[in-house]
């Protein structure tokens, strides 16, 4: 594929690594749903243990609600995309740089994209990419640092205006 003299070899998704970032994703913001779920549609407990069964707190669950804002949404989806890593590209140094953040960051780019894309839904979007400068340091923490759910959380708080 050439684009404005940049020739990319093989821009690849790792289904596999993509399944696995993806089943990550649904258990941290599903799993409490899914438990609340079987919990309240088994007929052999009673309610007493049906209530205490549904304290989520004290299980240690990473995301103990059943209905987790967008925000953290956003955020676990960016985490296990910039962990397990599914996206990547393969092209000579040249064409990589001479596509900017897309091609040194290209998962944390991707993934980026399906973020925005996912919140398209809701008709909103993230905007870290109006600022080129915050979107490069943005997408180098993604790819190098590790970054847990939380601080994204919190971060995505001024970049994504509900």
């Amino acid at each position: 594929m050439s684009l404005k003299n940049v020739i990319l070899n093989h821009p690849d998704c790792n289904i596999i690594l993509l399944d696995q970032a993806l089943f990550k994703y649904s258990r941290d913001i599903f799993g409490g749903k899914r438990l609340q779920a079987r919990i309240t549609n088994n007929n052999q407990l009673t309610t007493t243990s049906k209530c205490n069964l549904l304290k989520f707190s004290d299980y240690g669950l990473k995301i103990d609600s059943t209905s987790p804002y967008l925000h953290r949404e956003i955020a676990v989806l960016l985490y296990w995309f910039s962990v397990i890593k599914p996206f990547s590209i393969e092209s000579d140094q040249q064409s990589l740089k001479a596509l900017g953040v897309a091609g040194k960051f290209h998962n944390e780019y991707i993934s980026y994209l399906l973020a925005q894309a996912a919140l398209q839904l809701f008709n909103l979007r993230l905007n870290v990419h109006e600022n080129s400068l915050i979107f490069s340091e943005f997408l180098y923490d993604l790819h190098y640092r590790n970054l847990s759910r939380s601080s994204l959380e919190f971060f995505l708080y001024k970049y994504l205006p509900l």
